[in-house]
């Protein structure tokens, strides 16, 4: 029954954007989220710290400086 509802419900939205492209609008710009963030260890650099630490003693071959896995993380990190 799960499943059907889920189908139900996304054939709804379907029809409803496809509604909205016939009329020339351009549809939701972007889904809502339904949940919480889910990386937000990296835009703290504490953890960061933390993570680069646990990393040197788990893999010694890589490089992991603090610098280089804070450049890794991406902008978050920054």
């Amino acid at each position: 029954m799960s499943r059907n509802s889920k189908n139900a419900t996304r054939h709804a939205q379907a029809r409803q954007i496809s509604e909205m492209r016939k009329k020339g609008e351009s549809g939701p710009s972007k889904t809502t989220p339904k949940h919480g963030k889910r990386w937000g260890y990296r835009s703290n650099p504490e953890a960061m710290k933390r993570l680069t630490e646990f990393v040197k003693g788990a893999v010694p071959s890589q490089k992991t400086g603090g610098k280089a896995i804070l450049d890794r993380a991406g902008s978050a990190a920054k």
